[in-house]
């Protein structure tokens, strides 16, 4: 299970930062972004092996980032992971529905985040 390339993407940036600090301390490669747009255009051009997503971003929003994701046939390995302040079914459900492979509610659990990473990491092939 070797280092991750993970898209961090959250309009908070005390939190994006924050999260930044604590995966590169695990070993991972953080990018970062603040709105859906950014995110598109980094996702793109660094192909993400995971990509954190914040639901509530202004303008665009993580579930109109994941679909805009799945479009792209070089992303169709990215693991997407929604990070949200709401943790019913209905929410759960519209993440799947949108392509996402995990669902964190915030605050986020960092042990719990690492275990959902590892078994990402275990479902993806890692290019150097």
């Amino acid at each position: 299970e070797g280092p991750l390339r993970i898209l961090v993407v959250d309009d908070n940036r005390d939190a994006a930062q924050s999260l930044s600090v604590l995966l590169t301390s695990e070993g991972h490669e953080v990018l970062l972004a603040y709105d859906g747009y950014t995110a598109l255009e980094i996702a793109q051009a660094e192909q993400p092996q995971v990509a954190l997503l914040d639901i509530g971003l202004p303008g665009m929003d993580g579930y109109a980032v994941a679909r805009a994701l799945r479009q792209d046939p070089a992303l169709k390995m990215t693991q997407l992971i929604a990070l949200s302040g709401y943790g019913r079914e209905v929410d759960r459900e519209t993440a799947r529905t949108a392509g996402f492979n995990g669902y964190l509610t915030k605050p986020i659990d960092f042990d719990e985040l690492l275990c959902t990473l590892s078994r990402q990491s275990g479902a993806i092939s890692i290019n150097p």
